[in-house]
């Protein structure tokens, strides 16, 4: 009998629960039509567990207020576990958040990697290299007219998707942040006493290796070393 109520308990409790993260979202969502951000972005807080379209939002809102680097953690927070139209949605709001920052992202072939690959899931790229690994054991067996060309382009597409996968992997493995504060310094050691190594802008983006108290062991670019936790945040 206790065993019943205990579990009756639990699904009144759950479904208040809910109910209070919907009522809070669709709050948020009302206050954002009006144009009331600040007061959207603190009813989207108040929801415990934040799905892709809640972050998404809080993205949206952010942005409006003129928080660029804040819009832009919320929405690399809504990639998680996203859908493909969520992910790209956020890729070109964060591609304008930059622009309003004052600079652009880094055009060259793997930047351009780098910022696509988070669209497509891992598990495609890993069956995608499969099947043109078994395409190119077919043209090498089976194919007699323009072999070598066939062959060279099946290898080419392979590299490409070795390259995606190895960039996603990474991208799965390591928490990444993103800086919300000027004046941002990248140390060698945890401690303001180390040699500076170089600064760091304003939203830009790294990989968390570890963290010591309250400092982060981070790459950024080509860069190792410590930032103050209190400078950045998590995606």
């Amino acid at each position: 009998m206790s065993k019943k109520i205990f579990i009756l308990s639990f699904l009144i409790f759950t479904n208040l629960f809910t109910h209070a993260n919907q009522e809070s979202f669709l709050q948020a969502n009302a206050l954002h039509q009006e144009k009331k951000y600040k007061k959207a972005l603190k009813s989207y807080d108040l929801i415990e567990k934040k799905g892709p379209a809640t972050w998404y939002n809080m993205g949206n809102s952010a942005f409006k207020t003129g928080d660029y680097p804040r819009a832009i953690l919320y929405w690399r927070r809504a990639q998680k576990n996203s859908s493909y139209k969520t992910i790209k949605n956020s890729e070109h709001n964060i591609s304008i958040a930059y622009k309003k920052l004052g600079y652009e992202k880094d055009k060259s072939t793997l930047g351009f990697l780098n910022k696509h690959v988070s669209v497509i899931p891992l598990f495609v790229l890993q069956i995608l290299f499969l099947f043109f690994w078994i395409a190119f054991f077919v043209s090498l067996f089976y194919l007699k007219k323009l072999r070598k060309f066939v062959l060279l382009i099946v290898l080419v597409i392979n590299f490409l998707l070795a390259t995606l996968s190895i960039t996603k992997y990474r991208s799965i493995i390591y928490q990444r942040g993103v800086v919300m504060q000027k004046d941002t310094n990248l140390f060698v050691g945890p401690d303001k006493n180390y040699h500076k190594i170089t600064s760091l802008g304003v939203a830009d983006e790294f990989k968390v290796l570890k963290k010591y108290k309250k400092w982060y062991k981070i790459k950024y670019n080509k860069f190792t070393g410590w930032v103050l936790a209190d400078k950045v945040e998590i995606i």
